[in-house]
């Protein structure tokens, strides 16, 4: 994915140099016509000699490039810096008279910087050097050159990759740097999420713990007083388990636990907040359902969990008694709470294995504080 990013990056790039390669055939063909229209004497020569034929070479280099974008070749960007020389080459050649035109050389070499690369910094000075070499060899520039202007351009076009490459390396520490703090900020932001998971869940059933549950039901409560939400408790807690514990050990207790927490996790909705409240109890708390709705939940649990038998047990099922209790307007929490223990407490009394919900304790019934 990154190779492909680069690459994509590099067609971009190439796109935008090669439209300011458009706009430098424009400035030359405007600067040389105005020249020719109106300080030559001789229109017609001039004309063809520095404008047309010029700029039709110019047009051509920048056409086949244009060619090869569009034909996605390989390694683009070496293409861009030939045909950069060739520009450049075009351009000196044609205004030989103008010994500064030779310094157009630099402005490939200068291209490669915005590449990144520093063998791409080393080509364009070595193809720079070679073009430099051939100009002087193959045209009349060397007659409006003495050998300092030589050994200038020599200079300028070395100084130039040697300030490209010390820039680029420059970039790439900053850039290293950038990547090793962003990498320590990750690192930083991850141990704070699995500290404050750690903080907020119980690892042996991956449910929420009995401080997050009361900080979740806090919250609802006091979002209730502005919103009308349709709060419901539950207390889960599995029967018998001191009995588990005791006939087939606290290893195996442990297993049975985990197992009622994923059932819990698995037929529970995403929006339901459970937990593990302490030992073998369980709560979930709803903000969402109604009170059929919420029963039908438990009950599906409820269900769940004991038609299994265990290999762990003998072969024998568990079960869970669960008690429910609706929140009113005015209610507090210990009066909530109160409610669904005490409805546990009569499930536990009488038969177990059951769901008890507001209203289906007998009258007279004593809540039973936890």
């Amino acid at each position: 994915m990154l190779e492909k990013d680069i690459q994509l990056d590099t067609r971009s790039l190439t796109r935008d140099l090669l439209t300011a390669c458009w706009w430098i055939f424009a400035l030359y063909l405007l600067g040389t016509g105005c020249n020719a229209i109106f300080t030559s004497k001789e229109k017609v020569m001039f004309l063809r000699e520095f404008v047309v034929l010029p700029s039709l070479k110019i047009a051509a280099v920048i056409g086949l490039m244009e060619l090869l974008l569009l034909r996605n070749v390989k390694h683009i960007e070496y293409y861009l810096i030939v045909a950069m020389n060739l520009i450049a080459a075009v351009i000196i050649t044609a205004l030989y008279d103008l010994p500064m035109g030779i310094y157009v050389l630099v402005f490939p070499i200068m291209t490669s910087m915005f590449f990144y690369s520093r063998k791409l910094a080393l080509f364009s000075c070595s193809l720079g050097l070679a073009s430099l070499l051939l100009i002087l060899t193959l045209s009349k520039v060397r007659m409006y050159m003495g050998h300092s202007d030589i050994i200038l351009i020599v200079a300028i076009l070395l100084a130039s990759a040697l300030l490209i490459s010390s820039l680029m390396n420059r970039a790439f520490k900053i850039a290293d740097q950038l990547i090793r703090t962003v990498e320590e900020k990750q690192a930083l932001q991850t141990k704070a999420v699995l500290m404050e998971r750690l903080n907020r869940i119980d690892p042996a059933t991956e449910l929420y713990n009995h401080r997050s549950f009361h900080e979740h039901i806090d919250s609802l409560l006091q979002l209730s007083q502005t919103a009308s939400l349709d709060i419901h408790l539950a207390l889960l807690d599995i029967d018998n388990f001191k009995r588990i514990n005791d006939t087939f050990g606290h290893r195996t207790g442990d297993i049975i636990i985990a197992y009622v927490a994923s059932q819990i996790r698995e037929n529970s909705d995403p929006n339901d907040f459970a937990s593990r409240y302490g030992g073998e109890e369980f709560a979930i708390v709803s903000a969402e359902k109604s009170g059929e709705q919420f029963y039908a939940m438990m009950e599906k649990i409820r269900k769940s969990i004991g038609e299994v038998r265990h290999t762990q047990l003998g072969g024998d099922s568990i079960t869970l008694s669960i008690g429910i209790e609706a929140y009113r307007s005015g209610m507090s929490k210990e009066q909530l709470f109160e409610g669904a223990d005490s409805a546990l407490y009569y499930a536990k009394r009488n038969g177990k294995n059951r769901t008890v919900r507001p209203g289906e304790m007998e009258c007279g019934e004593k809540p039973h504080l936890a």
